[in-house]
């Protein structure tokens, strides 16, 4: 896992290379991200959308992440890290 530190050195390097820009985002982030893709590939979401609780426990911290889905759009409820 990356600190601060390390991504602002990747940012920097890419930056000295001309490689463009890069966008970091955290594990639950990308997690619901690939859940919304994924169920969409499988015929969509309700219509009424549906609100989904990502809960990671690893050995050092607890994140939970609350995200709600439609066909159009994902919004972020809540991330408590």
């Amino acid at each position: 896992y990356y600190t601060k530190s390390h991504i602002r050195g990747l940012e920097t390097a890419l930056s000295l290379r001309n490689l463009g820009e890069v966008a970091f985002i955290r594990e639950n982030i990308a997690i619901a991200l690939d859940y919304g893709y994924y169920i969409s590939l499988q015929g969509g979401f309700p219509t009424e959308g549906k609100t989904v609780l990502f809960c990671d426990m690893g050995c050092i911290a607890c994140t939970v992440t609350v995200v709600h889905y439609t066909n159009v759009i994902i919004v972020l409820l809540q991330n408590n890290e």
